[in-house]
């Protein structure tokens, strides 16, 4: 509930930095949203509990965060006040372009828009009989999805306004970038919620529902944004700093050199605010790898190297590792003359998986082994994949 409240009020931040006032439009209410609706009910009868059972007056003076019955009263009272501040946003959200049909009631016109009816039925037609975190976990992935969804569009349409020669204007471009960034952010803190408060224990309620899938599977962001639009975006700055020459812009030091004076100089400001967006682009597809593989890391571990890999509900094996591997495109990534440039230091390498010796690879051996028995059948299917594989190659 807590960190729902921060990532409700970080959105509603956004949504006031990213409406420019350019267009029209009509107004959302979250108020008009049957599932908001519900959970608000849900909330003021868990108020009314609280209140009908209080603290001892002593407890506020005696008591810290760590006994259980304070952290709920006091980070409870915390949250009303967050709710008040993301609530005055959503309560009236302009969506621009966007307009209610002639006879259309406001709650239709929110259900037009934002389908949440379709977004709840995905999650509850899977019965999964316990309360789980299935409805939350999906919540973040769909709304990264979404986000996700729309920087890739509009960076598609600044490399393509990049790629241009005729083309010598880009502080429209610059705008688009630098509104990409803020919800690049967003993207980014979606999933220290996740990482933070969804154990192994919760992860396997809910990893059934899930089917055989994983995050390498992401659309949007792996396919879209990591392996296709934010390498075209790097490439195609680096080529309109080399004038479309491309055996210079293929040159680290000659890159470098020319967004250097770009950047000092500041006689073409656009293309330099081009060139500092594009490096916090880099930095949040970064960010999103580097903390993503603590999530695997948690849920899976990493196995030693001389012991059987762990296989995942998706049957891959040793996931954190495939995750990582996806993290070292970055020790080659064309970002480091303009990240140079920029900040004036190289990029850090890709960090390794584990430090060897310290605690976070003793806790990630260990949650190997410990997934190994939760995940049992899985286990015992990859292994007689792993047989097959080794009868076949020795039949060969």
């Amino acid at each position: 509930m807590n960190h729902f409240n921060d990532s409700l009020y970080r959105f509603s931040q956004l949504l006031v930095q990213t409406d420019l006032g350019r267009n029209g439009g009509d107004f959302l209410s979250i108020e008009d949203s049957s599932t908001y609706q519900a959970a608000a009910k849900k909330t003021e009868a868990m108020y009314e509990a609280l209140k009908s059972a209080p603290e001892a007056v002593g407890d506020v003076s005696e008591k810290d965060l760590d006994d259980p019955q304070r952290f709920t009263f006091f980070h409870t009272f915390v949250n009303t006040n967050y709710e008040t501040i993301w609530l005055a946003v959503l309560r009236h959200v302009r969506v621009p372009g966007v307009f209610r049909l002639e006879g259309e009631s406001a709650e239709q016109f929110y259900q037009r828009v934002v389908q949440n009816d379709e977004v709840r039925d995905a999650v509850t037609c899977v019965d999964l009989k316990d309360p789980t975190y299935l409805m939350q976990f999906r919540a973040y992935h769909q709304i990264s999805e979404v986000l996700v969804g729309l920087v890739n569009d509009v960076i598609a349409d600044s490399i393509l306004a990049l790629v241009n020669e005729a083309n010598e204007s880009f502080e429209h471009e610059a705008t688009s970038l630098a509104l990409c960034n803020k919800l690049l952010q967003i993207v980014t803190d979606n999933i220290k919620p996740i990482v933070r408060t969804l154990s192994p224990k919760a992860y396997f309620a809910i990893r059934p529902a899930l089917g055989i899938t994983s995050g390498s599977h992401s659309h949007n962001l792996r396919k879209g944004l990591f392996l296709t639009i934010y390498p075209l975006l790097v490439r195609s700055l680096r080529l309109r700093l080399m004038a479309f020459n491309d055996t210079a812009a293929r040159d680290d030091d000659a890159v470098l050199e020319q967004a250097q004076q770009v950047l000092r100089l500041n006689t073409q400001p656009a293309l330099a605010a081009m060139i500092r967006q594009t490096v916090y682009v880099y930095q949040y597809v970064r960010t999103w790898r580097d903390e993503h593989i603590q999530f695997v890391k948690t849920q899976i571990g990493v196995s030693p190297e001389d012991n059987t890999p762990t296989a995942s509900i998706s049957g891959a094996e040793n996931a954190a590792q495939t995750a990582h591997n996806f993290r070292n495109s970055h020790m080659n990534d064309p970002i480091g003359p303009l990240y140079e440039a920029t900040l004036g230091k190289r990029p850090p390498a890709p960090f390794s998986i584990v430090h060897p010796g310290r605690f976070d690879e003793h806790m990630a051996f260990f949650t190997a082994n410990a997934v190994k028995a939760m995940y049992a059948d899985v286990q015992q299917r990859a292994q007689r994949k792993r047989d097959r594989g080794v009868r076949t190659g020795g039949a060969s």
